[in-house]
């Protein structure tokens, strides 16, 4: 594929890849996808063509040691993650939207104990962007979202097709609204949040619908917890939701359990993820008080307690059945696990 960098010059006149739709009548709309430097360098502009999926490989210029990166779109954080010279990042990235007003914008930062100090401008005096953009199937896993989590529009259009066939791992869908937990069958995760906010709020975690717990996430804390696999269905995932602490909730519990309403608050607005990790083993006993997925990156191991949100349904149901004898249940839909 063509790239749309022009590596000739300084990124000051990049190539625009753009496609001519046609709309309603006779109207029509030119929309941009590729990347492109925006706000005079500061940032790199992206968006793939509709409905694919584009694959980038970046990494942080050796001069200039460690970068920060963080993604947004129309002005909302999706995600970040930490860039270190030779170790080159490569993620996927969807269309953002229906307009030229939606795209993912991708900034560089200094990091200051591990958050985003001074911004780094131009951009491309601090990142490395490969010269070439693959098209990829957005369903495809060989060229993951990552922690970036620019995947919002991919994520809307299966949410509104009534199709719920998450990707692997751990992302925030619906604008921000909410984070989706999702590991393979039979495994266990940990996703890895900090509270950049001022302000407290209360993290709920629910599947299908069903309220699993809840827990105070004060400001300026960062957490890790674990969850497991939910369910062998591809729609089995846990969502986790937010509202600022004290504020009045949209939200109540019928006698079943069932969450009727919305929390008031986008999750995004107040909270980065900043690790994931899936695939992983699960505790022995996920009922036990002090039950924690365990996460081992480069010899050292953290802990992700299940803790008061409780995702580990199908952990306890299959410790319940091992401590009664009875078989676990076998899935009657195709089984969940990587593409």
């Amino acid at each position: 594929m063509r790239s749309p960098f022009d590596t000739r010059r300084r990124w000051n006149r990049p190539v625009v890849i753009a496609l001519a739709l046609s709309l309603a009548g006779c109207n029509s709309e030119v929309l941009f996808h590729g990347a492109k430097l925006t706000d005079g360098g500061a940032t790199m502009s992206v968006a793939s063509l509709m409905p694919s999926c584009s694959c980038m490989t970046i990494s942080a210029k050796q001069q200039t040691g460690d970068v920060v990166v963080i993604s947004r779109r129309h002005g909302i954080e999706t995600g970040r993650f930490l860039l270190r010279p030779g170790e080159p990042r490569r993620f996927r990235f969807d269309w953002a939207g229906s307009t030229n007003a939606d795209v993912y914008h991708m900034s560089a930062y200094s990091p200051v104990n591990g958050a985003p100090g001074q911004q780094l401008t131009p951009i491309d005096d601090y990142v490395e962007f490969q010269e070439d953009l693959v098209d990829v199937p957005c369903a495809s896993q060989s060229c993951p979202f990552g922690l970036l989590n620019m995947n919002q529009a991919y994520a809307e259009q299966l949410g509104q097709a009534g199709t719920e066939n998450y990707a692997v791992g751990s992302s925030f869908i619906h604008g921000g609204k909410a984070i989706v937990l999702n590991t393979p069958a039979g495994t266990c995760g940990c996703v890895m949040l900090s509270n950049t906010s001022r302000t407290a709020i209360e993290l709920r975690s629910s599947l299908h619908g069903r309220n699993g717990g809840k827990l105070t996430f004060p400001a300026g804390a960062t957490l890790g917890i674990g969850f497991d696999f939910a369910g062998d269905n591809p729609d089995d995932v846990y969502l986790l939701e937010a509202t600022p602490v004290g504020a009045q909730r949209s939200v109540r519990e019928d006698e079943s359990g069932k969450v009727a309403g919305a929390l008031s608050a986008s999750i995004a607005d107040f909270v980065t993820m900043y690790g994931q990790f899936d695939g992983l083993s699960c505790p022995l006993d996920a009922r036990a008080p002090n039950a924690a997925v365990a996460v081992t990156v480069n010899g050292t191991t953290s802990m992700c307690p299940f803790g008061d949100l409780r995702m580990y349904e199908r952990a306890a149901q299959a410790q319940a059945a091992a401590d009664d004898g009875t078989p676990p249940a076998a899935a009657t839909v195709a089984k969940k696990d990587r593409p």
